[in-house]
């Protein structure tokens, strides 16, 4: 699947890329506010949204529901805090494991 990882910590999105390349998915794009992760959506086809909560200009979750609007796109929300809930999309919380993001592909590609 093509996936599309938005975080503003680019440690957290080279990470994350090693473990999706791993899960034999492809990184079609990478980002890191809410602004440039709309204008990417707009340009770039993709099948999943791995994006963290807060992001510097905005909030994720936000930005995550206005791309599902213009793609049928699947969605898993990055967080550290604790109090975030979601009921629209799975969430990961920092720091996460290997087979917690595997989990979330994984039921994505049925």
């Amino acid at each position: 699947m093509r996936v599309m990882i938005v975080d503003d910590s680019k440690e957290m999105v080279r990470l994350i890329e090693k473990l999706v390349e791993k899960h034999g998915d492809t990184v079609v794009k990478k980002a890191h506010t809410c602004k440039e992760t709309i204008e990417l959506a707009r340009e770039v086809d993709f099948d999943i949204l791995i994006i963290d909560q807060r992001l510097p200009d905005g909030n994720g979750y936000d930005t995550a529901l206005k791309i599902a609007e213009m793609k049928n796109i699947h969605v898993a929300i990055i967080t550290s805090d604790d109090d975030f809930t979601c009921e629209d999309f799975p969430v990961l919380r920092k720091p996460f494991s290997r087979e917690e993001l595997y989990n979330i592909l994984d039921s994505y590609q049925k």
